[in-house]
């Protein structure tokens, strides 16, 4: 459960920071609004959706990285275990002994 959340946790960031964003820029252009009214709480807020956001997306990177290069050590593994499987089942096979080719005789021409 705790890992389904934390894999969450950086998208809803991502979508209060990006509404956060929103109602600063709303506030901006359409002062009755009031969505914000301390000038100084607006610019806290914007810089902290900002860095938020990057930070969500790095965590949600670093997350698809850490997925993929597990993914391929379990690979790995499967297929190393597959193959040590396959040479234990496998019979011994003994050295085929070498082929004698027949001596072929030179055709001697007659002159």
């Amino acid at each position: 459960m705790l890992k389904k959340i934390l894999k969450v946790l950086p998208h809803v960031s991502i979508v209060m920071s990006g509404m956060l964003i929103v109602f600063f820029c709303i506030d901006r252009v359409n002062k009755p609004m009031g969505f914000m009214t301390n000038e100084f709480h607006k610019i806290l807020t914007f810089l902290l959706a900002l860095i938020s956001l990057g930070y969500s997306v790095f965590i949600i990177a670093y997350q698809r990285k850490r997925e993929r290069f597990e993914e391929a050590r379990r690979k790995k593994a499967q297929a190393a275990r597959r193959s040590q499987a396959a040479q234990a089942r496998a019979p011994q096979k003994r050295p085929a002994a070498p082929q004698q080719r027949p001596v072929q005789q030179a055709r001697v021409r007659q002159q």
